[in-house]
């Protein structure tokens, strides 16, 4: 990851408002968002702003965490944040970023900003749990991730962070009941995105 110079700041605004000025693939949809780190193409990029020049930098965050630039992509998404200071969506995928660069606590941060907000958003929630689990707060993360599969029990991926939760805890049946439940109805593609990592489970 390259270092963020901060003596430079006002040149690199100047050259981020260049570029996206000239992103013709940028477009406002209505789509429910998932993760910054899921998007694709601008075009296909889900924004939730009121403010448009917020969703262009916001856009622009994404494709650089397509490429690995992870602090270029705080930097855009906390332009962003100046101006729709209250967008939940943006807090929640800020603290993703500072999740990426391990820095927890700044994460969490953000998305108890997020859950200040909107109590009951549950993509803040399936987070917080992933945070946790970094910092092995396990109880803590199977908590956060409780309370996100009750506020969206039909979306698979949350079932992810329960599993490894379940799995440091050593409870390996019921592991195994979730896996089963993630298999059947993998819409999003989850299961095939962790078989292997939850392959050693050896559930039948």
């Amino acid at each position: 990851m390259k270092n963020q110079l901060i003596i430079f700041i006002v040149v690199i605004a100047g050259i981020a408002c260049n570029s996206i000025k000239k992103d013709k693939n940028w477009k406002k949809t209505e789509e429910s968002q998932t993760y910054i780190s899921d998007k694709g193409e601008c075009a296909f990029t889900t924004l939730s702003f009121e403010n448009d020049s917020a969703g262009r930098y916001y856009c622009q965050a994404t494709k650089f965490i397509k490429s690995g630039k992870y602090k270029e992509a705080l930097f855009s998404a906390n332009i962003a944040k100046k101006m729709e200071p209250n967008n939940k969506m943006l807090l929640k995928d800020i603290a993703l970023l500072h999740t990426i660069m391990n820095q927890y606590d700044s994460a969490k941060y953000y998305l108890n900003m997020a859950l200040k907000i909107d109590n009951e958003y549950s993509l803040a929630f399936n987070q917080l749990s992933a945070v946790y689990l970094k910092q092995d707060s396990i109880q803590k993360a199977l908590s956060a991730s409780n309370k996100a599969i009750s506020l969206r029990p039909n979306y698979n991926p949350f079932i992810v962070n329960k599993i490894l939760a379940l799995e440091k805890l050593n409870q390996t049946d019921s592991c195994c009941l979730y896996l089963k439940k993630l298999k059947e109805n993998d819409t999003h593609g989850s299961y095939d995105r962790f078989k292997k990592r939850f392959a050693k489970l050896d559930c039948k």
